[in-house]
């Protein structure tokens, strides 16, 4: 299963603050071979924790349980989580992002995003993520309202040849603003 991608419910922008965020989305991996069975047909709950003290750089984490649908697998439940970091510029209407994570049941995984939007919102992201050296999925996100992320992604196969997994999921985020530092002036006249 190390070739099960996990969805990112977020956008190349970097928003100060504390972001809460979670999904659901459906994955199917096909059966390396010619009978062309299911590997496995899921379904994946995510949550992301994501702090951010400046508006290019930030912490993340995240979780999910990917649940097999798939009877004729003998495992049940694929834990997936990482932590990391993520470097963003800052512009209005196009963004470069690099999330670097730590990942289990991956070691590390560089993610570049590209994102297009206006001065409010992205309303297009698209990425790929590598392991180790080699890029092994390729996805878009479409953000229709602030907030909401409908991803979609694909994964490829260790030859290239074929596609792996397929993975579509909506997310929602929240984000708590970082609170603006209280300047004190002095009243007092001595």
């Amino acid at each position: 299963m190390l070739k099960c991608m996990a969805p990112i419910y977020d956008t190349a922008r970097t928003t100060p603050g504390l972001t809460i965020g979670g999904g659901v989305a459906y994955q199917h991996y096909p059966e390396v071979s010619a009978r062309d069975v299911p590997r496995f047909n899921g379904a994946r709950g995510s949550l992301s924790l994501n702090y951010a003290s400046t508006n290019w750089f930030s912490l993340l984490a995240r979780t999910s349980l990917l649940l097999n649908l798939d009877r004729a697998r003998d495992e049940l439940i694929y834990p997936f989580g990482a932590l990391g970091v993520k470097f963003s510029t800052v512009n209005e209407k196009f963004n470069m992002a690099l999330r670097i994570e730590a990942e289990y049941p991956r070691l590390i995984t560089l993610t570049p995003m590209f994102g297009f939007g206006s001065r409010n919102q992205e309303y297009l992201t698209i990425g790929f993520q590598t392991t180790s050296y080699l890029p092994w999925s390729a996805h878009t996100i479409i953000h229709p309202f602030p907030n909401w992320h409908l991803f979609v992604g694909v994964g490829f196969a260790s030859d290239f040849f074929y596609l792996g997994d397929i993975c579509v999921g909506l997310g929602y985020t929240w984000n708590l603003p970082k609170k603006e530092e209280e300047v004190v002036e002095d009243t007092l006249d001595y």
